[in-house]
């Protein structure tokens, strides 16, 4: 699969040029949680607009109720009608849809171009690899963290990965001592990622709650009481070969249970199975 590095490679007198912009859904404005659903490319020769949306929901599903989904289909629909990015601006009736800032693109054709920018954004359009659950093992917390630090390298904005991601996932700070708090995302807003793919609920247990106390208390810091707090968690996969059902049903008894704990203390826990999807939900809530 192209990644926006490749669409965006200079090439000696690209046929086609233009701007591109995301289509961003705020399913909920009090949770902040902000979705890529599609993108529109204009061509700056002939200025025409064309939309590549999403068509397939069944992970939106996994994430929301009936009632979101439907909303998200009817309002992929209107916005196919429109004729171009002036018009949906000008009479854009939907409060919850944003457009992006613009970004330059070109290659040979237009539709080549709207796929592989539309791959490498619209998380909730890719489909699950299932060559790779052919074995099943527990991703240690060092090395989901650099996998998902990696893939926001690729997806961010070179200075919206630095707000974010830093040298050591430690953040640091001073009372009577020096403290250490395992942070992964930290900046404008804060974020605890979490390994939950295990095949027994008291290893997936630690991991999640220890993200949880250590975004719990930095969370209550002065600096950081007013920041969103989101727990990234990776969860198991439905695989019963690679996992009993008892073990399956007790690690998300215990997911949500904590989901629970953490609504109270202003925190939202989210995840998936796939841990490219939860990459692409770490880099949305870095970039909205």
């Amino acid at each position: 699969m192209d990644t926006l590095d490749n669409i965006f490679q200079d090439t000696d007198r690209p046929k086609i040029v233009g701007q591109w912009s995301k289509l961003v859904w705020e399913p909920d404005p009090t949770t902040q949680e902000k979705l890529n659903i599609g993108v529109i490319f204009c061509e700056n020769e002939t200025e025409k607009s064309y939309f590549k949306m999403l068509e397939t929901f069944n992970r939106l599903e996994c994430l929301y109720d009936e009632q979101a989904t439907q909303s998200l289909k009817y309002i992929v629909k209107q916005i196919k009608s429109f004729e171009g990015i002036q018009q949906l601006i000008e009479s854009n009736p939907f409060s919850n849809i944003t457009i992006s800032e613009p970004l330059t693109a070109s290659g040979d054709e237009v539709d080549q171009i709207s796929n592989d920018i539309f791959k490498s954004v619209v998380t909730l359009a890719r489909p699950k690899n299932q060559k790779e659950k052919s074995t099943y093992s527990g991703f240690t917390q060092e090395s989901l963290v650099k996998y998902v630090s990696n893939m926001c390298l690729k997806s961010l904005d070179a200075y919206v990965y630095k707000e974010y991601f830093h040298t050591e996932s430690d953040y640091v700070f001073f009372d009577d001592n020096k403290h250490f708090l395992n942070i992964p995302v930290y900046g404008p807003k804060i974020a605890s990622i979490a390994s939950c793919a295990y095949s027994t609920k008291a290893s997936a247990e630690v991991k999640l709650k220890d993200a949880f106390i250590e975004l719990s208390v930095a969370g209550s810091l002065q600096e950081n009481k007013n920041k969103p707090k989101r727990i990234f968690a990776l969860f198991p996969d439905d695989n019963l070969k690679l996992i009993d059902r008892k073990s399956y049903d007790e690690i998300f008894n215990m997911i949500d249970e904590l989901e629970w704990k953490a609504k109270k203390n202003n925190i939202i826990l989210e995840g998936q199975d796939d841990i490219d999807v939860v990459a692409g939900m770490v880099s949305d809530f870095c970039e909205a």
